[in-house]
């Protein structure tokens, strides 16, 4: 409101009060006052948390604060100067009479000192990030970002309570059964066949349909085809189901993994 406005503009232009730390202090009051007179129905132990989100985000505004007041030390700042000054006036003399071949001796010079010039620079622009430099931090955006935080507070379906659909199934036995359904239905539909040319005999294998896929002892490794949710075994010139569809669910991870057995030399996508 009005009032509110006199009070910040007072705390900063008469006063010289920091205005965050005046701000800051005008929302603690507010929750306290609304939790008082029961505008804010919300349990103190879950309310204390808005207290703390805002002290965490003051005690991160004076960390920012401290990166933008507190510059490198000036001493410092004039040793780097100084060496460098006297790098860039010995650094060619040296390489010039360490140096014979007159390509690489001024190579050999620059290289060095644009290295360290540009480390130099880089601090500078390193060492505050905000302003309007390219290099700096995208300040408006972050405010703009959360301006839209904000604003979505403030929509009217902002406190939308999510309810069930009148037309879910909450039956446990009924979500199992559809679920077992539609994995069965997914092993039914193949997605990609691995074939194996070079077929062999059968060994410890009770179920024929089977070879190929590890599924209860029963492994071939000469005679495989498999898919990503199916098997399939090549019997002269038509595939048969390697994974019965009663026993889907319980075959998939064990026909992948001897698929993996295969050697790639023998697999033909």
């Amino acid at each position: 409101d009005a009032d509110t406005l006199s009070h910040l503009s007072h705390c900063v232009d008469d006063y010289k009060f920091n205005k965050v730390e005046a701000l800051l202090h005008i929302m603690q009051s507010a929750i306290t006052h609304a939790q008082e007179n029961g505008v804010l129905t919300v349990p103190p132990p879950v309310l204390s948390r808005v207290y703390q989100t805002l002290s965490r985000g003051y005690v991160n505004l004076l960390n920012t604060k401290k990166i933008a007041d507190i510059k490198f030390p000036f001493p410092f700042v004039n040793l780097i100067s100084l060496l460098l000054s006297l790098e860039s006036l010995f650094l060619p003399l040296m390489m010039a009479s360490v140096v014979d071949h007159y390509v690489w001796a001024p190579i050999c010079c620059f290289l060095p000192l644009f290295g360290l010039f540009a480390l130099n620079f880089i601090s500078v622009e390193l060492e505050n990030p905000f302003g309007i430099d390219p290099n700096d931090l995208p300040m408006v955006e972050f405010q703009i970002e959360m301006n839209s935080c904000l604003l979505m507070l403030l929509h009217p379906q902002a406190d939308h309570i999510a309810t069930m659909s009148p037309t879910a199934e909450h039956d446990y036995q009924v979500l199992v059964a559809g679920a077992n359904a539609e994995a069965i239905q997914r092993v039914n539909s193949p997605v990609k066949h691995i074939i194996v040319d070079e077929l062999g005999p059968m060994t410890n294998c009770s179920n024929p349909h089977r070879s190929g896929c590890r599924m209860d002892g029963c492994v071939d490794h000469k005679s495989v085809g498999c898919m990503a949710d199916n098997a399939f075994v090549p019997s002269s010139d038509e595939f048969m189901p390697a994974i019965d569809v009663s026993k889907a669910l319980c075959g998939i991870e064990e026909a992948l993994a001897a698929c993996e057995t295969v050697p790639e030399e023998k697999l033909q996508d």
